[in-house]
């Protein structure tokens, strides 16, 4: 059976996951904050949910440095790419990453290491559509993807979450293509949505469904991406994880 270790975002976030097959599981006083308090990136209270974020994580000490440096180097990274660093969105992207990317990177390192004689491979995505629900609020959330993956997108009742049109169409197509062949024989690759090369820890090849920033199309085979965010984080994380 195929198995998938997924990573998510909500707001303007994006979703990853792994796939893999034949393998086991790798593995104050001040008001307490809110999003609606986020007024400045590096606020206070952006800083004080940041710290509650990785209060069973981060490093000894107060953490004060770390998050001001996690919250910056988000900020430059994220502009650099033409997104989002208001203050939510800067929240929501860290956040899914601490408990969700990262660990799902970790597992894909896990994963191709323990099959690296096998002839075995591990195959790792990115989901970056955003659902229309809620004015655009969940971004590209948790689950988005499965009716891209089942082909139901064509639903006018689904459509009210996936979104529609011709662009939803065609991700679909390639997703269904990639997961058959998949299922079929282990590699995702496909005449459709083109090579999906294995996961090394080396090259870091994930497979991009959705919007990209300077890209057109649906799909792309891109290596490491937003491995810039996650290197920025792991330092903060205990144990402290190298992201090469």
């Amino acid at each position: 059976m195929p198995r998938r270790e997924r990573a998510g975002r909500g707001r303007r976030g994006k979703r990853g996951a792994v796939l893999s097959a034949g393998l086991p599981a790798a593995d104050s006083t001040a008001p307490t904050p809110t999003l609606s308090r986020l007024h400045a990136a590096g606020a206070p209270s952006a800083r004080g949910l940041l710290l509650t974020l990785l209060g069973v994580f981060v490093l000894p000490g107060d953490g004060t440095a770390w998050t001001s440096a996690v919250i910056a180097a988000y900020r430059d990274i994220r502009a650099g790419r033409g997104e989002s660093v208001q203050p939510p969105d800067l929240w929501v992207a860290i956040a899914s990453d601490v408990i969700f990317r990262l660990p799902s990177v970790r597992v894909a390192d896990s994963h191709a290491a323990a099959a690296a004689h096998s002839g075995i491979g591990t195959y790792v995505y990115l989901f970056t559509w955003e659902t229309p629900a809620l004015g655009g609020l969940l971004g590209s959330c948790h689950g988005l993807e499965m009716p891209f993956v089942f082909g139901t997108v064509q639903n006018p009742s689904v459509q009210l979450f996936s979104g529609g049109g011709d662009d939803a169409f065609g991700l679909s197509e390639g997703m269904r293509r990639s997961w058959a062949a998949f299922a079929r024989s282990g590699i995702p690759s496909n005449d459709t949505a083109g090579e999906w090369p294995a996961w090394g820890s080396d090259q870091r090849p994930t497979m991009v469904f959705g919007p990209w920033p300077g890209n057109e199309g649906m799909w792309r085979s891109l290596s490491g991406p937003r491995d810039g965010e996650l290197q920025a984080l792991a330092p903060a994380i205990v144990p402290a994880v190298p992201v090469r």
